[in-house]
């Protein structure tokens, strides 16, 4: 195969030695073996490093990670897509089902994708492969990679990817390959263009749901089990893709760590004529207190009448939950604003967003929120 036409690309955040010598080394590697190799960063502080092994290189100046579920949940639980990362939380007798995106959503990954999917489409490339930049080159894995663009472009495949090791029944967006027009139409440039298109186009998506839902089922696409892993990076492969889970963040409590470890969060119960309303605070994993806060406030027939507010603070791996204190009828209509805040030192996350009291919209909240 023309090495012209395929491209792997490094999403890279190089802040140390040790990592810009193993994406230089990376790069060598790949380039030997016919690939052409871009990197796609947004570090900012690239004046002094080496960029003359690759052949492409993209600075994206849009770190930005949003904790608000808010932009999303403004255009209506109706069009919310539920995880395949679900959370149950058992507390006492009540399992708490969360299949809403526990981390926060991720709009520089999202834009490190369609970038650089939308320049190498420009350039024709045939094969497009994506990296984490921190995985260890070996000969290993190149041969593998190889023999799968080959297939991809002999036998017209669209995708090569993996099942993840951390969340069951989505694809490991660390490593895969794909023909790069086809991923440039699902990673549409505009997509990413402002967070408000950013939210409007990947409701509530993370890019291993993303990608499931689009090649998860499509039969012209390979989707190896999540040991075959190991056979493209080895043990280290394992590893890889768990580290994404996050418990690394713990060392320091951030907004990232709230949105990932802690709930604050009403949750609804099927009736037999509408839905009850309870609610949970719960954090894992921090081991100092977190405090929390919500208010709830109802919204019918130009009243207004707040029907919740408490505020707990919770110690290590604790939860605080109430039971059915609202029910909301199938005839019921207006809205339910939620108004959360969830604090830890200096580190703080709010929420603000409103629930509709209508058949859709509730049926799309109780598919990502709800009682077991």
């Amino acid at each position: 195969m023309d090495q012209i036409e395929k491209i792997a690309w490094f999403a890279s955040w190089p802040d140390s030695p040790d990592k810009v010598k193993q994406m230089l080394d990376n790069s060598v590697l790949l380039k030997q073996h016919g690939w052409d190799v871009g990197v796609i960063t947004q570090y900012p502080q690239l004046q002094n490093l080496d960029f003359s092994s690759f052949d492409h290189v993209i600075f994206d100046n849009t770190n930005e990670m949003h904790f608000s579920e808010t932009r999303s949940f403004r255009y209506g639980f109706k069009r919310i897509m539920p995880s395949c990362s679900e959370l149950k939380q058992q507390c006492g007798d009540i399992t708490f089902v969360d299949n809403k995106i526990r981390a926060p959503h991720v709009y520089s990954v999202y834009r490190l994708y369609a970038i650089s999917m939308h320049y190498s489409s420009g350039f024709d490339y045939k094969v497009y492969a994506y990296f984490e930049a921190d995985f260890n080159g070996t000969e290993k894995l190149c041969k593998a990679i190889d023999d799968e663009a080959r297939d991809m472009v002999e036998k017209d495949l669209n995708f090569v990817g993996f099942d993840s090791y951390n969340q069951e029944g989505s694809i490991n967006a660390c490593l895969f390959l794909g023909k790069t027009k086809l991923l440039s139409h699902y990673f549409p440039i505009f997509s990413v263009k402002t967070a408000e298109e950013y939210y409007r186009h990947y409701q509530n998506e993370s890019v291993e749901d993303y990608l499931k839902r689009i090649f998860g089922n499509d039969p012209n696409s390979r989707i190896y089990q999540k040991s075959v892993i190991k056979s493209f990076l080895g043990e280290y492969g394992i590893d890889w893709d768990t580290s994404h889970a996050g418990f690394n963040w713990l060392e320091e409590v951030s907004p990232r760590v709230l949105a990932s470890f802690t709930t604050n969060a009403p949750f609804l119960k099927s009736k037999e004529n509408g839905y009850s309303l309870l609610y949970l605070f719960k954090q894992q994993f921090i081991k100092s207190d977190v405090y929390f806060h919500a208010k709830l406030t109802l919204y019918s027939d130009g009243a207004r009448e707040i029907i919740f507010e408490k505020e707990v603070s919770l110690a290590y791996d604790h939860y605080y939950f109430f039971t059915e204190f609202f029910e909301i009828k199938n005839s019921d209509r207006g809205s339910i604003q939620v108004e959360t805040t969830t604090k830890c030192g200096e580190s703080i996350i709010k929420e603000n967003y409103g629930i509709k009291l209508d058949f859709q919209e509730l049926a799309g909240y109780h598919r990502i929120r709800h009682i077991e």
